[in-house]
């Protein structure tokens, strides 16, 4: 069964800290499973509607920090400019 928010398993548990949506403002959400493939997980805003949900979908659990970095990143509008 899917687990959210937190790594479990073979891994030290710890909470996840993820920033609203930036698309919606919607809750950030991350979903842990495993199958045949092995560990995976889905990272994105909690809305099935968003453009951003499960944003970051991978195979490859160790990108699970990286995905974080990502989705927790914003940028001020000057830094577009």
């Amino acid at each position: 069964m899917p687990s959210h928010g937190q790594i479990q398993g073979n891994r030290m548990q710890r909470e996840i800290k993820l920033l609203d949506c930036p698309f919606d403002g919607n809750k950030g959400d991350v979903i842990f499973d495993n199958d045949h493939h092995g560990e995976w997980f889905n990272l994105g805003c909690c809305n099935k509607e968003c453009v951003a949900n499960n944003l970051f979908y991978t195979e490859e659990i160790e990108n699970l920090d990286k995905s974080i970095n990502e989705w927790n990143k914003r940028h001020k509008i000057e830094d577009l400019k």
